[in-house]
């Protein structure tokens, strides 16, 4: 038995370089199509809740318009609207009449939200 069965060999260095290199890609390549599939999932995610939001926008200004319109009917002295106001009062849907103020409080109008619009390309810290 001679000495060269026991020395590593560059040829030895070069197969383990290379095996430790595939195992490398393979490994960010999995990774990578993981990151791929819950940006899909996210992306999708995101359009639900756009297509959520403008329906609450849509339905919040039909509220407003029907808070209004009733604030206005009692402003004009209809009686009929009175329970209404006072159980709108009562759900904090409209603000409570502030005292030495005769005239029904307006509803506020809605605030818009801040929507984001998702950015192409690396994310920036």
């Amino acid at each position: 038995m001679t000495n060269n069965d026991n020395q590593i060999t560059s040829t030895h260095i070069l197969i383990v370089l290379l095996l430790l290199a595939l195992f490398f890609v393979t490994t960010q390549s999995y990774q990578l199509s993981l990151l791929l599939n819950d940006r899909s999932t996210l992306r999708q995610g995101m359009a639900a809740q756009n297509e959520q939001f403008d329906q609450a926008q849509r339905l919040q200004k039909q509220l407003s318009g029907l808070v209004n319109g009733t604030l206005q009917l009692a402003e004009r002295g209809n009686k009929n609207v009175v329970p209404v106001i006072t159980r709108l009062r009562e759900l904090n849907v409209i603000p409570a009449a502030q005292p030495g103020n005769n005239s029904a409080a307006a509803f506020p109008a809605p605030v818009p939200a801040a929507r984001e619009t998702p950015e192409r390309g690396p994310i920036k810290p």
